[in-house]
């Protein structure tokens, strides 16, 4: 019996490698049309009727009265960073994950950077717990068994800059509820933005630098004496602690990252494939795709 019938049926309008396309047929029904202009209306609507997802880019467009036709449909992916072709209130509305490709984050890159963050923020709430708690710093003996039973999402995480591995690490923690703001002055799509003041005085901890920064952005001593008490800089970018004052030395947190992340071939249909496996409750980070566009949208699973 072909096992096709059983699997979801997905589109991809764009050239993808083959490795992609094979990760693809793991999971689906896989029909590839290719196009280079824009469907119409009509066009669009029947290639997706029985579709519950597609790859495609800012060529077509998914607003509300196609959305409204698609009942099938559960995930639209981006092929690149832009996704001005999707109404997301609407697509959030029918339950559709919509998702776009970061142009220069590779996937192992995001991925180190996300577990090293999501290290910080765990042992951070440990120690705020412990300390609530009244039983002071925790210990060295328990401090390896922190990843299940700590709640990061008690954390306020801004982007002081901007960049395709940032804007993946904004996606990934909205997508884990973990509350991101931008500075005014940055373009973080998605992320919503505060002036200066408020923004140094809201975050818990800030971003300055991402591996592909030559160095952290321009920080000022005023805008570090608005920040919290036991609020932290956070850096990716292995330059950046000679460049900053001693003033700084002990808000400042260096991550590290595995050296394999720094200098991995970028897949871009790759990274979109993923996205839409986990989009239709399939893969590693199954309902969560890691560049999630409306983190707003209903999990049938576990939300």
């Amino acid at each position: 019996m072909d096992d096709t019938q059983f699997k979801h049926r997905v589109l991809v309008t764009q050239p993808v490698s083959e490795a992609a396309l094979n990760r693809l047929a793991l999971f689906f029904d896989v029909e590839v049309r290719l196009q280079d202009r824009r469907l119409e209306f009509d066009e669009l609507l029947a290639s997706l009727a029985d579709k519950a997802g597609v790859m495609t880019n800012t060529l077509n467009t998914f607003d509300a009265p196609l959305v409204r036709k698609l009942p099938k449909l559960k995930a639209v992916c981006n092929m690149e960073s832009d996704y001005r072709n999707m109404d997301l209130q609407a697509l959030t509305a029918a339950g559709i994950r919509a998702t776009n490709t970061p142009e220069a984050a590779s996937e192992s890159l995001a991925n180190s950077a996300w577990e090293a963050l999501l290290d910080v923020l765990r042992k951070a709430a440990v120690s705020a717990s412990a300390e609530s708690a009244g039983v002071g710093s925790y210990s060295t003996k328990w401090r390896r068994n922190i990843s299940f039973g700590v709640n990061p999402q008690i954390f306020t995480v801004g982007f002081h800059g901007d960049g395709p591995l940032l804007q993946s690490l904004a996606r990934r923690a909205q997508a884990a509820a973990i509350p991101v703001i931008a500075s005014a002055a940055q373009s973080l799509s998605g992320v919503p933005t505060f002036a200066s003041d408020e923004f140094w005085s809201r975050a818990d901890f800030v971003i300055i630098a991402a591996p592909e920064s030559a160095d952290c952005m321009s920080i000022r001593p005023e805008q570090i004496a608005l920040m919290k008490p036991d609020a932290r800089l956070i850096s990716f970018g292995p330059a950046v602690v000679a460049d900053l004052p001693s003033l700084f030395a002990d808000r400042l947190i260096q991550c590290r990252l595995a050296a394999a992340a720094t200098s991995e071939q970028i897949d871009h249909s790759r990274q979109a494939a993923e996205n839409l496996i986990a989009s239709l409750g399939f893969g590693r980070h199954s309902w969560h795709p890691a560049d999630l566009l409306n983190p707003d949208v209903i999990c049938e699973s576990c939300c």
